[in-house]
C-alpha cells in the first residue's frame, strides 16, 4: 500500500482493507479483462482476522480465539496451502497453539499475494 500512496500506510487495518479494495476496483476499471479474483479471494478472511484483532483491542476479557471465529480464514489457507494447513492440523500441538500458526500462515499468504500484485502493477506500468 505504501508504494501506491505512502500516506495510506498510516491507516488502521480496516481502512487499509478498504483502500486495497479500491485499488482492485481501479485495476478492473483500467483493465476489464484483468483477473483480480485471486486478489479478492482473501478479503473475507482478512476481514475475519480484523474482527478478531478488534475484539482483542477493545475487549480486555477476551483471551483466546475459537476455531469457529476463523472458519473463512482456515478455509482460505486450506485452499491455497493445503499441505501447510495439514502439517499444522496433524501436528501434536494443542488447538490454542495451532490457531496462531494458522494465522501466521495466512499472514504469509497475504504478503505473498500483495507482492504478486505489486509486481503485476509494476510490469503493467512499463
Amino acid at each position: 500500500i505504501k508504494k501506491v500512496d505512502p500516506e495510506k500506510n498510516k491507516l488502521m487495518l480496516g481502512q487499509k482493507i478498504d483502500f486495497y479494495k479500491k485499488i482492485l476496483k481501479r485495476i478492473e476499471e483500467i483493465d476489464p479483462d484483468g483477473d483480480c479474483d485471486d486478489y479478492r479471494q482473501f478479503i473475507p478472511a482478512l476481514q475475519e482476522v480484523k474482527k478478531i484483532r478488534d475484539q482483542f483491542a477493545h475487549n480486555f476479557s477476551k483471551n483466546n480465539i475459537e476455531r469457529s471465529e476463523l472458519a473463512t480464514t482456515f478455509k482460505y489457507i486450506k485452499e491455497q496451502r493445503e499441505n501447510d494447513f495439514n502439517i499444522i492440523e496433524e501436528s501434536n500441538i494443542n488447538n490454542n497453539e495451532k490457531i496462531p500458526a494458522l494465522i501466521a500462515t495466512f499472514a504469509f499468504l497475504v504478503l505473498e499475494r500483495l507482492s504478486f500484485l505489486e509486481h503485476e502493477l509494476a510490469d503493467s506500468s512499463k
